[in-house]
């Protein structure tokens, strides 16, 4: 089997439709990532980043410290703040379904 073979298959597939989605959803978000100012949530999370501890009581342990890795490797622009959130919502549409795959899902 050739190689354009193997991916016109693999379009073929139900696990296609999740990554479709997924990169929809992508397209989505560099439509739309700037449409709005930044958010207080965000802004908050950013100004933890700052000052990073493990004892933060109203955050997820990994959070803040996700929102440090992001600041410093994208900056601090609209983007690069919701890069990684919109990302994490891709991978898990893509997640989802290949759980549903596992679980036996009919197509």
């Amino acid at each position: 089997m050739e190689p354009s073979e193997k991916l016109t298959n693999f379009w073929q597939t139900p696990i296609a439709v999740a990554f479709a989605l997924a990169l929809v959803k992508l397209f989505l978000f560099l439509l739309a990532g700037n449409q709005y100012g930044y958010f207080r949530d965000e802004l908050y999370f950013l100004a933890c980043a700052e000052h990073l501890a493990f004892g933060y009581p109203d955050h997820a342990p990994l959070s803040v410290w996700i929102a440090k890795f992001s600041r410093e490797v994208f900056g601090d622009s609209l983007y690069a703040i919701r890069f990684l959130p919109a990302l994490a919502g891709a991978l898990r549409i893509v997640l989802t379904g290949l759980l549903v795959r596992e679980f036996g899902g009919k197509h």
